[in-house]
């Protein structure tokens, strides 16, 4: 049946305590979904619990990362325009290295404060950082315990026989905070090694062309320009994404919520959909001025 379907750890679960049957059914439904849906029901446990405890997840996390995606070629397009091309192709891959780390955090920063599925009839399972907390002393423990009470979001809704408090739900958005500060330090650190790591390699190309009788290549800093310093870098983005990202994407999952709840989702369910779009929109413009303020503040422009 059913059982000789379902992936090892959720097995173990069963025979550890019994599964709850909201979870078989929307494993049956993921993995009975068109095309992808066999795909996403063998992806890893992450991923999967998060299809399983929301199916607009894999939407939410295409349509933040089309929008990031969508935002920088408008702006790449009228740097081609008004600048007749010369500045993209020098800047070129800055576009591709922003394009990429911008990618691993949408992924992330989504993924953070997605609702997990509750597989069992107990207590959620920790994560790896309340894992291994659980294995040290007391007081790890503790913590390890905490952590994986809290929900996921401010404004994550409560399984049946489930219940946050108030203090869980501000501490989802303090963990949330140090989580999204951490990816994003991690991916400033990420694009602005592989920008340097391009400066430093120009010199040597365009030296290379010049022995070869070609003398026009573009300099190894497009304007003269000069890269900022990657703690610098890590400081600005582990900030702004710890502060700003997170909050803002907690407004964007609580408002959320409130409009799949809404008579309007419930008669046109595309609403909720277009909603969701329209939300992760003006959150990402929001977002893009926000963080050329947080620029200036670090670098003390007025």
């Amino acid at each position: 049946g059913m059982s000789g379907d379902l992936p090892r750890d959720m097995l173990d679960v069963a025979r550890g305590g019994g599964l709850r049957a909201s979870a078989v059914r929307s494993y049956a439904a993921l993995r009975s979904a068109a095309l992808w849906g066999a795909v996403f029901a063998a992806s890893p446990p992450f991923v999967r619990d998060r299809l399983l405890a929301d199916g607009d997840y894999l939407f939410k996390l295409i349509t933040e990362v089309a929008l990031d995606l969508g935002g920088g070629v408008y702006w790449e397009t009228l740097l081609w325009v008004d600048q007749q091309a010369r500045s993209f192709w020098a800047e070129a891959e800055f576009f591709v290295f922003d394009t990429l780390v911008g990618v691993v955090l949408d992924f992330a920063m989504v993924t953070c404060l997605a609702p997990r599925a509750v597989l069992g009839k107990g207590p959620a399972a920790p994560g790896r950082l309340a894992a291994l907390l659980s294995a040290g002393p007391g007081p790890c423990k503790a913590a390890a315990e905490a952590l994986t009470a809290l929900p996921a979001s401010f404004a994550q809704r409560a399984l049946p026989g489930q219940a946050f408090t108030v203090g869980q739900r501000l501490g989802a958005v303090g963990w949330a905070g140090v989580q999204y500060a951490l990816a994003g330090a991690a991916m400033g650190f990420a694009g602005q090694s592989l920008a340097n790591l391009v400066c430093a390699a120009r010199p040597v190309v365009a030296g290379a062309q010049g022995e070869h009788g070609d003398t026009s290549a573009d300099p190894a800093l497009p304007g003269g320009v000069q890269l900022p310093p990657i703690a610098r870098t890590c400081l600005i983005w582990g900030f702004f994404s710890g502060t700003s990202s997170n909050l803002r994407m907690q407004a964007v999952v609580g408002l959320e919520r409130l409009l799949a709840s809404s008579s309007l989702a419930a008669s046109v369910p595309a609403a909720n959909r277009a909603g969701s779009i329209l939300l992760r929109l003006t959150n990402n413009v929001v977002g893009g001025e926000q963080f050329v303020d947080v620029q200036r503040l670090f670098s003390g422009e007025e």
